[in-house]
């Protein structure tokens, strides 16, 4: 697997301008976990309105892959990488649950196909991709995703903080095309993650990503006049991420799943810092608190005794709490919109 190695190389992208590719940096997360990988750039296998995918895995380095190579007009390249793409996808097809491969054979041959087209020359542009390159990241993202270990998954905490942050300075620049690029790519994070949420995880996240894309749509057609308005979406956006870990890590707890539930909870932690970051001050500290108890508990899981983890279930509980009310806090001064 090359993720690492394309990861670590590619050279930073210059910051000629507002709405040129910014450096994502993890400057707020804990230090990473033994094997997990900490990604320092925002690589996108498809940017393009309607179409965002973030690199995160073999499957989306190698549609990232393909395109860079269509883009210097290397077809033969291109197609190569399609080829490798399908591949992992075939791999995948032949141990998941029998619903589950008709859609990987469906995104496979349409991998396979493409890479036809641009050895033949009937490819002249990266839309004429994207269909293909969609079936599979969506396969990709719905299905597999939904099982993703802690070193795929962890990594990205943090990443839509840092587009809210991003599309916030072109807000203030009146740069409102930018903004809306940057609240799409946000959205794409949040829709990656709720394929790992639980029932009621996945609701909120889904109606974030439904409020996110509509702010795009408002600030490519009119621009966005009310920064509380986007303030707030950015709040209840990590808010339902921090509460889709909380639950996530509550589900690993029950199935005595530790490792997992730390993991989870330490996601859950950091997706609540960058929620309050966005409301009032008051929150902030209460919240605050949260964090910290909640860092105290994970640590003193590592003694494994039975004091130990009845106090990381406490900790868990109220962290669930604190994430529950900053939810009812945001959700008012959201006005009319979900």
């Amino acid at each position: 697997m090359l993720v690492c190695v394309l990861w670590t190389t590619v050279a930073m992208p210059a910051r000629a301008s507002p709405t040129a590719e910014r450096t994502i940096q993890q400057t707020n997360s804990p230090p990473p976990l033994k094997g997990v990988l900490v990604i320092p750039l925002d690589l996108w296998a498809m940017d393009e309105k309607d179409y965002y995918a973030p690199v995160v895995d073999q499957l989306t380095e190698d549609l990232y892959l393909a395109r860079q190579a269509f883009l210097r007009g290397d077809r033969a390249e291109a197609a190569q990488q399609c080829r490798q793409g399908a591949a992992f996808l075939r791999r995948y097809e032949s141990r998941a649950p029998s619903e589950w491969k008709p859609r990987f054979a469906r995104a496979a041959d349409d991998l396979q196909t493409l890479a036809t087209r641009l050895e033949a020359g009937t490819i002249h542009a990266m839309r004429q991709m994207y269909p293909a390159f969609g079936v599979a990241y969506y396969t990709d993202a719905d299905l597999r995703w939904s099982t993703a270990d802690a070193d795929e998954w962890f990594p990205l905490v943090g990443k839509p903080g840092k587009r809210f942050q991003a599309a916030h300075e072109d807000f203030l620049r009146r740069d409102f095309k930018a903004a809306a690029t940057e609240l799409r790519k946000a959205a794409a994070y949040l829709r990656l993650e709720s394929s790992r949420a639980t029932d009621e995880g996945k609701k909120a996240l889904q109606a974030s990503v439904r409020d996110l894309e509509a702010l795009a749509r408002e600030a490519e057609q009119s621009g966005i006049t009310n920064e509380m308005r986007l303030k707030s979406a950015f709040a209840g956006a990590e808010q339902a991420l921090a509460n889709s870990h909380a639950l996530n890590a509550a589900r690993a707890w029950a199935d005595d799943s530790r490792a997992k539930a730390v993991q989870e909870l330490k996601a859950a932690a950091l997706d609540l810092e960058e929620s309050t970051s966005w409301v009032g001050q008051e929150a902030r500290k209460v919240n605050t608190e949260a964090v910290q108890e909640a860092r105290l508990g994970w640590d003193k899981l590592t003694n494994e005794t039975a004091v130990a983890r009845e106090e990381f279930a406490q900790t868990l509980e109220t962290l669930g709490k604190r994430i529950e009310e900053l939810g009812r806090q945001i959700r008012p001064e959201r006005g009319s919109h979900p």
